[in-house]
C-alpha cells in the first residue's frame, strides 16, 4: 500500500513539473514574443523587415518563427504579436519564393526571348512561384497594415511604418502583374501555336509544328 502510495505521488510531483514546463515555455505576453522573435531573427543577422540571404537560410527562419507563434496564447491581447508573426512569416515566404522563382535567372521570364518545347516548363514554373511569392508578400502587406493602423506605437518601436507597407504592396504588386503577364505569353503561345507544350510537367500536344520561338517581349 505504501509503495503504491510512493508512486502515485511520484506521479502527481511528475505531472506537476510537466504542467509547469508547458506553462513557461507558452508565450503569454506581447514584450516576451516581441523579445523572442528579435532573437531568433539576431541568429540570422536580420531585423524586421529583413530576411538572410538565401532560399535555405529564409527557409530556416521561417520555420523557426513558425515554431515560436505556435506558443503564443491567442486572445484580444496577443493579437498585435500575431499579427506581427503573420507579417514576418509571409514576408519570410514571399522572398523565399522569389528567390526559387527567379533560379533561372534571366531565363526565368519571357523578357529575353524563349522556345516554347524548352522554355515553356520553366517559364510556367517560375511564373507559378513569382505569383505565390506576390501573395504571400501582399497578405504580408495586409497584416502590417492591420498592425501598424491598429497599434503604431508598437509599431513604430520596430521600425515599421507607412512607408514599410507601400514598399511591401508596391514590390509584390509588380512582382504578380510581371508573373501573369510571362503565364498569359506562354499559355497563350506555346498553347496554341507551338507542336507541344509542357505544363506543370506533362506534354500537351496540339498539331504538327516547329517548336516556337519568341522575339523580345515589351512590358
Amino acid at each position: 500500500m505504501r509503495s503504491k502510495t510512493l508512486s502515485l505521488m511520484m506521479a502527481l510531483v511528475a505531472l506537476g513539473v510537466l504542467l509547469a514546463s508547458c506553462s513557461q515555455q507558452r508565450i503569454t505576453s506581447y514584450d516576451t514574443g516581441v523579445a523572442q522573435l528579435a532573437t531568433i531573427q539576431n541568429k540570422y543577422g536580420v531585423d524586421f523587415q529583413q530576411s538572410p540571404p538565401g532560399a535555405d537560410s529564409i527557409a530556416s527562419l521561417s520555420a523557426e518563427t513558425v515554431a515560436l507563434k505556435r506558443k503564443v496564447v491567442e486572445n484580444d491581447d496577443m493579437k498585435p504579436l500575431l499579427l506581427l508573426f503573420d507579417y514576418r512569416i509571409n514576408t519570410l515566404d514571399a522572398d523565399r519564393l522569389l528567390i526559387e522563382g527567379f533560379q533561372w535567372g534571366a531565363a526565368s521570364t519571357t523578357e529575353p526571348g524563349f522556345g516554347c518545347k524548352k522554355g515553356s516548363e520553366r517559364i510556367l514554373n517560375s511564373s507559378r512561384l513569382r505569383n505565390e511569392s506576390a501573395n504571400a508578400g501582399l497578405a504580408a502587406a495586409e497584416s502590417l497594415r492591420q498592425f501598424v493602423n491598429g497599434y503604431p506605437e508598437k509599431a513604430a518601436a520596430l521600425n515599421l511604418t507607412q512607408r514599410t507597407i507601400l514598399s511591401l504592396t508596391t514590390t509584390y504588386a509588380v512582382v504578380q502583374k510581371q508573373a501573369e503577364k510571362d503565364h498569359r505569353i506562354i499559355m497563350g503561345f506555346c498553347v496554341e501555336h507551338a507542336a507541344e507544350v509542357v505544363v506543370d510537367g506533362e506534354t500537351i500536344t496540339n498539331r504538327p509544328g516547329e517548336d516556337g520561338q519568341a522575339g523580345q517581349q515589351s512590358s
